[in-house]
């Protein structure tokens, strides 16, 4: 955890958590050529804690769940373990921890925020 949050930085991105806006900014040079062969779904994403549904941490990488927040232009719609999903990181082991302080936090958040759960809870693996 930083003093203005919470941040990781994973293969594909850095992942920024303040306790309300999550922001996934993605690497300068990946972001810009996967932008510009895949389209700008992987571009950076801002969301609100109320946006989220989900959050999941597994095999390396974080998803969250966001329905509607992030339209996809892609020919079909993606699964939320598609690669090209625009909502994942993925991360290497040495940032693991990071990325586990950042999804608990996260997961948190959300539940608190939308009250299905108890605030403590772990992200789901």
């Amino acid at each position: 955890m930083t003093t203005s949050g919470w941040r990781a930085r994973g293969k594909d991105g850095l992942v920024e958590f303040d306790g309300q806006i999550l922001t996934i900014k993605r690497n300068h040079v990946r972001g810009l050529l996967a932008g510009l062969l895949r389209g700008p779904s992987r571009a950076d994403v801002r969301l609100t804690v109320d946006q989220i549904t989900d959050v999941r941490l597994g095999r390396r990488r974080m998803v969250v769940k966001a329905p509607g927040a992030v339209r996809w232009t892609g020919r079909r719609t993606p699964s939320y373990a598609d690669e090209r999903y625009p909502l994942m990181v993925k991360f290497a082991r040495p940032a693991a921890a990071d990325f586990a302080a950042l999804a608990t936090a996260l997961y948190s958040a959300v539940t608190a925020t939308s009250q299905r759960g108890t605030p403590g809870d772990a992200p789901r693996r």
